[in-house]
């Protein structure tokens, strides 16, 4: 189906949306703020930000405003596009994952008998992640 907003409307992008309705929402308009084009050309970059995408849809209650949360979101996309080598991408990564942890109420280091940050990730979320290990 076509539509006008359909552009504006992809993943990896942060847009303004304005919804109507009241017993089922609908899209009334949509617009860009910020198209992440250093991401969406850059592989590794972009099975990243989806771990973490699926990370967050898995763990947050949906229908509960987190502005922290979401803020934070931004704030690692941006830092996420301005990277330019791996091992800044893995610190990045890292910081983020312990902070979703942290507010979450997760400590931020997995127990030893689970090792890494991707597979204490899958363990709270009782599923395996789609996309690539983060760190």
């Amino acid at each position: 189906q076509n539509s006008k907003k359909s552009p504006h409307l992809d993943l990896i992008s942060q847009v303004d949306i304005q919804l109507r309705g009241k017993e089922y929402l609908y899209l009334d308009q949509a617009s860009t703020i910020h198209s992440f084009a250093k991401i969406k050309s850059d592989l590794n970059k972009i099975s990243l930000c989806m771990s973490f995408f699926e990370i967050l849809t898995q763990l947050t209650p949906s229908s509960v405003d987190d502005p922290e949360m979401y803020e934070s979101l931004v704030n690692f996309l941006n830092k996420v596009e301005a990277v330019d080598t791996k091992n800044e991408l893995n610190q990045v990564s890292a910081k983020f994952a312990k902070y979703i942890l942290r507010h979450l109420g997760y400590p931020e280091t997995p127990p030893a008998s689970i090792g890494t940050i991707s597979s204490y990730f899958e363990s709270l979320m009782n599923r395996k992640l789609i996309a690539k290990e983060i760190v």
